[in-house]
């Protein structure tokens, strides 16, 4: 839907998941296998906008909200439920692209990720994260287009599974080459 130059989309989802595959972490360090847990639930909502508020400037935004829950293995109850792991309540990402002269661009992105559950032997919440990415592009012909970028460019310290952080800032350049038949 569209509204004063606004696109709008909302989603709502549910997935009622039998035998999820999970790791259970492990303790005092040791790996363990996956393990299948049982009638989870993954339910939430997505919305996202869209704006041009010029011509040469692209705006988007969007939010998931996801209440993930399944029996806790961890005990014996079968009404207790707990929180599956690696998949936080919240996430946001924003994202402003911008066409420049002499067929040059521009893209900044923002990611938000909230505190979500690892299991290690034991629950550890993980810390929420948010990321900033920035890229320029030109292009120089129909198939050949040069990139230069940043991600994580305020280097921030966060970790998607305990245990493994993800990379520090890091600067990247490159090429995009458009091949015919490809």
């Amino acid at each position: 839907a569209e509204l004063f130059g606004v696109g709008a989309d909302v989603a709502l989802f549910r997935a009622d998941v039998d035998d999820l595959i999970e790791s259970s972490g492990g303790r005092n360090g040791e790996p363990s296998p996956a393990v299948n847990v049982t009638d989870a639930v993954l339910q939430g909502v997505e919305v996202a906008f869209a704006w041009r508020p010029i011509e040469r400037l692209g705006l988007r935004l969007n939010y998931t909200f996801l209440d993930a829950t399944a029996d806790n293995r961890f005990t014996a109850d079968p009404g207790d439920t707990a929180r599956v792991q690696h998949r936080p309540k919240h996430r946001v990402n924003a994202i402003a692209e911008a066409v420049l002269p002499y067929e040059a661009g521009a893209r900044l992105e923002l990611q938000y990720t909230g505190e979500q559950v690892d299991r290690f032997g034991t629950s550890v919440t993980l810390d929420d994260a948010f990321v900033l990415n920035l890229q320029a592009s030109r292009e120089f012909a129909r198939w050949l287009t040069l990139v230069a970028g940043a991600d994580n460019l305020l280097d921030e310290d966060y970790e998607e599974a305990l245990g493994m952080p993800q990379p520090g800032r890091w600067v990247y350049v490159g090429a995009r080459v458009l091949v015919d038949g490809f």
